[in-house]
C-alpha cells in the first residue's frame, strides 16, 4: 500500500526549497508518494534535482494538469489540452514522473453549469482526455 499526500498539505521547513523541502518532510512523515507541480519552475535541471531528491528518500512523485477540457469553446479547449500535454511530457522527460491526474476546470464548471449540456460536456471531456492519453503514450515510447 502507498500512502501519499498532495503537496499543499506537507509543509517544508522554513527556508527549504518548496518542492524538495516537501519531499524531505513527506519522507520524515512516512509518506511514500507526494503530488507536486512544476508550474513555477520547469527548468530541466531543477526537475532532475527534484527527481534525484525523491529517489534518495524513496518518495514517488506524481503531478497533475488540466484546464478547460470540457469547454464549449473549441479554441480554449484545444489550448488547454496542448498545454497539459506539453507539461506532462516535460515532467516525464526531466523528472521521471509517470503518474498524472487530469482535472477539468474551472471550479465553476461543474454539473450545474448550463452550457454545454451535460451529455455533450461528457463527450467533450472524454475526447480531451483521449487526446492527452494518446500523446502521453506516444511520448513514453519516444523517451524510453
Amino acid at each position: 500500500m502507498k500512502l501519499g499526500s498532495v503537496s499543499t498539505l506537507v509543509v517544508p521547513a522554513p527556508g527549504a526549497d518548496p518542492i524538495i523541502g516537501r519531499i524531505d518532510r513527506a519522507a520524515a512523515l512516512g509518506l511514500s508518494v507526494i503530488g507536486i507541480g512544476f508550474r513555477d519552475n520547469q527548468d530541466s535541471g531543477y526537475m532532475a534535482s527534484v527527481a534525484e531528491a525523491a529517489a534518495k528518500r524513496g518518495v514517488e512523485l506524481r503531478t497533475s494538469s488540466g484546464g478547460r477540457l470540457g469547454s464549449a469553446n473549441a479554441e480554449e479547449r484545444k489550448a488547454d489540452v496542448a498545454r497539459s500535454i506539453e507539461y506532462i511530457q516535460n515532467v516525464y522527460r526531466h523528472a521521471g514522473i509517470t503518474f498524472s491526474s487530469i482535472v477539468n476546470g474551472p471550479m465553476s464548471h461543474n454539473r450545474w453549469s448550463p452550457e454545454p449540456p451535460m451529455d455533450e460536456r461528457i463527450g467533450i471531456i472524454a475526447e480531451s482526455l483521449a487526446t492527452i492519453a494518446e500523446a502521453e503514450k506516444v511520448s513514453k515510447t519516444q523517451v524510453t
